[in-house]
């Protein structure tokens, strides 16, 4: 309990406000820990000196859960919300929620679509519990280290597409095709732009084992 649950009207009210706060919180310590004046505050996290005043005063009623997240994200704030702060029925947008795990808001609701990622309705509004996007998101960072040992660097590239038989019953489930995806993306990408500078640098790579025919 804190002292948000005794003056909120609900528990989700509570549970909101605690995560503003600590948000809130996290990025006033990042600004005084760099030392910065409110100028740069404000040129940094793309809002006016009197808002950064706000925000220093700890005027939490004046920044929504959408600004604040926005605002850690603008300096690389990671913020770990206790367990107990997500009590009762707390519960975000697909933007907000989206943003917290630093992907696009369609990206996100391909897997709410697809059902890995539980959601309600509010209206004609869909709400992400907190709790479960912290399941999905624990999912998520199991996944990856999976298919990182799946596609472990001394593979070649042919090899490195082929997912073990042990994985693929729970790749679905755990949104790995999406994760291995987005992985094979970000190798062709830098195999492409390594090409334009040397068109033999791929053989470098990791997960190229064999040498080109004309090398």
């Amino acid at each position: 309990m804190s002292v948000w649950d005794d003056i909120m009207d609900t528990p989700a009210d509570a549970a909101n406000m605690r995560i503003r706060a600590a948000l809130l919180r996290a990025v006033r310590e990042h600004i005084d820990t760099f030392g910065w004046s409110q100028t740069t505050a404000a040129t940094t996290l793309g809002i006016t000196q009197p808002r950064v005043a706000e925000l220093m005063n700890g005027h939490i009623s004046k920044f929504s859960l959408d600004t604040l997240v926005t605002l850690a994200d603008q300096v690389g704030v990671h913020v770990t919300v206790e367990a107990d702060a997500l009590a009762g029925d707390a519960a975000m947008s697909p933007s907000e929620a989206a943003k917290l795990l630093k992907m696009s808001r369609p990206h996100l609701l391909t897997f709410m679509n697809r059902g890995l990622l539980p959601y309600t309705l509010r209206g004609t509004e869909r709400r992400i519990r907190v709790s479960d996007l912290l399941t999905f998101m624990d999912g998520r960072e199991k996944g990856a280290a999976l298919v990182a040992d799946a596609l472990g660097d001394d593979r070649p590239a042919d090899n490195a597409r082929e997912v073990p038989t042990s994985l693929r019953a729970t790749e679905d489930g755990l949104g790995l095709t999406d994760i291995l995806s987005e992985i094979r993306e970000e190798r062709a990408l830098i195999d492409a732009n390594r090409a334009k500078l040397d068109p033999h640098a791929d053989a470098q790579l990791p997960w190229h084992t064999e040498q080109r025919p004309d090398q």
